[in-house]
């Protein structure tokens, strides 16, 4: 835990206090925990030494269980002083000045889609390779997380990113916005929340997809490979997308690249029914693999949504000219 973040060293600590104390306790009344042991006939050592260990435990246990709240509270103060920023830009920017704290989401925003990625890669083991390329984004570095980082721990700091932002977000709503400045905000924000919900999908079928790896059956390993094949397509076609644009046609290779993910759920969405009528499949199993079908899915279309709402910065006011030409 000392690397870890506060809530882990808080639960070290407490494992420390409560076990030093219960260690204490022991030590101090261990001629009459003995005795309590012995009287209850036990001979073979290794019973005595689990025996004595259980009731010192349980000593600890009613030491520490009229003290449970003012304990709790006791440990929420400590270790306040280590939280850390997640963002790099928001929690550097002042809020009121809203040309600055605009670039600031943006530039958060493209932070938190390439974090996004990088997290969503990893959801399989091994790693997706990395496409060619980069994303469609004007900043494409991000706080790489550890690589024996746990899943859920890149998970929740995407989720402290994503908090940091929408409060600042909320403090710059505050401030007097020109309609173009109050249009890219919502823009931004809308990407965020598509970007955070395409991490999610995946987290929410992990488990599932390590289920598959460990399985015997070579038919959920089959499928497994086929869901890293065909998520390893998305992201190449992901890379190849457009960034930032004023041309409406551009918006066509996202329109594409969405209806590319419609077919693949579909594809593999027929194969599971196949395969069940076959009978290749369980039915748990059939639950199993169309519930990460689609989460893929979903977690693919977020994260276009999310790139596409982060690109095309004045779409809006395009469409609006593209009407106003064609009356």
């Amino acid at each position: 835990a000392v690397q870890g973040a506060a809530a882990k060293k808080r639960v070290a600590l407490a494992h420390l206090i409560f076990n030093l104390t219960t260690a204490v306790m022991a030590f101090s009344l261990i001629g009459p925990l003995l005795r309590v042991v012995q009287s209850t006939g036990l001979s073979d050592p290794l019973f005595v030494l689990v025996a004595f260990h259980s009731l010192f435990n349980l000593l600890g246990i009613l030491i520490f269980l009229p003290i449970l709240t003012p304990f709790a509270h006791f440990l929420e103060g400590r270790f306040a002083h280590l939280h850390k920023h997640e963002s790099l830009f928001v929690s550097e920017t002042a809020p009121n000045v809203p040309d600055a704290a605009i670039a600031a989401i943006e530039a958060e925003t493209a932070h938190i889609i390439s974090r996004v990625v990088w997290q969503n890669m990893r959801v399989f083991d091994p790693p997706l390779e990395p496409p060619i390329g980069q994303l469609p984004i004007t900043w494409p570095s991000h706080r790489a997380a550890a690589a024996n980082e746990a899943s859920e721990d890149q998970y929740r700091k995407v989720k402290m990113l994503e908090g940091e932002i929408l409060s600042f977000g909320l403090k710059v709503q505050a401030q007097p916005l020109e309609p173009n400045q109050s249009t890219r905000l919502n823009q931004l924000l809308k990407s965020i929340r598509h970007a955070v919900d395409s991490a999610k999908a995946l987290q929410d079928v992990q488990h599932n997809l390590e289920d598959f790896f460990d399985s015997p059956q070579q038919e959920l390993g089959a499928y497994l490979e086929r869901f890293r094949r065909l998520t390893s397509e998305f992201y190449r076609d992901l890379y190849q997308l457009p960034a930032a644009s004023d041309s409406l046609s551009d918006l066509q290779d996202y329109d594409d690249l969405l209806h590319r993910a419609q077919e693949r759920k579909h594809e593999v969405r027929h194969q599971v029914y196949n395969d069940l009528h076959l009978g290749k499949l369980a039915d748990a199993d059939v639950s199993s693999l169309l519930n990460v079908n689609r989460e893929l899915f979903n977690s693919s279309t977020s994260l276009t949504s999310a790139l596409r709402e982060y690109n095309f910065a004045r779409i809006e006011s395009i469409v609006a000219d593209e009407k106003q030409r064609l009356a």
